[in-house]
């Protein structure tokens, strides 16, 4: 990993080149979805996370402070296909109580659902945010990170949702068992929003009805 400019400043702007990371046969189901290779975007966020870790410990500086938060911010995201409000408020359960498993409020719908926070992550990799939330709120910090995540991913965090969807269906998961991992109270929503590219309806028919 390098860097440019001062030192300890990341240089990981644009690291979603132009079809990096897009399933091959894919079409978007929306103007959020960008076919993500689920696997492949997560590697890369982990990846980024270790290295900004490593060059924390050579450099204490803000930015840095800042990179590291926010990508834990997106593993926390990308593992658990939170909404960026949801992976916030997670963010903070888990600064403030140390759970690493704990149920929360699904943004739009209103049920409960299930948030891990994975283990290389620890309280104060996402201390950052948190302080930031209590300072500003969470409508101003959601604002900063969606155009941080913009500037160095390339698309928007809800982009990472769909691929966390697509990605368990086709492994098997059913469309109701995802809707109740992630607090979506009609399963039929699944299908209408996040995999309308995958013609499920048509693959359905041909296996009997499966899934």
């Amino acid at each position: 990993m390098g860097r440019r400019g001062k030192p300890g400043k990341p240089r990981l702007h644009g690291i979603l080149k132009p079809g990096l990371f897009r399933l091959p046969d894919c079409e978007e189901a929306s103007s959020f979805d960008r076919c993500l290779d689920y696997e492949k975007f997560l590697k890369a966020v982990v990846e980024l996370f270790n290295a900004v870790a490593e060059l924390r410990e050579q450099h204490r500086r803000k930015t840095l402070d800042i990179w590291n938060s926010y990508l834990a911010l997106t593993v926390i995201l990308s593992a658990n296909g939170l909404r960026i409000r949801e992976a916030i408020r997670a963010a903070a359960r888990f600064y403030e109580t140390g759970e690493r498993e704990f149920a929360i409020t699904a943004e739009k719908g209103g049920d409960a659902r299930i948030v891990k926070i994975p283990e290389f992550i620890e309280r104060g990799d996402v201390e950052y945010v948190y302080k930031e939330t209590v300072k500003h709120g969470e409508e101003r910090v959601k604002e900063r990170i969606e155009q941080w995540f913009l500037g160095v991913f390339g698309v928007n965090p809800h982009a990472v949702r769909y691929a966390y969807v697509r990605y368990h269906v086709l492994r098997g998961r059913s469309t109701g068992e995802i809707a109740r991992a992630l607090g979506i109270k009609k399963e039929r929503n699944i299908k209408d929003y996040y995999l309308r590219g995958l013609h499920l309806e048509e693959e359905a028919e041909e296996d009997g009805g499966a899934g």
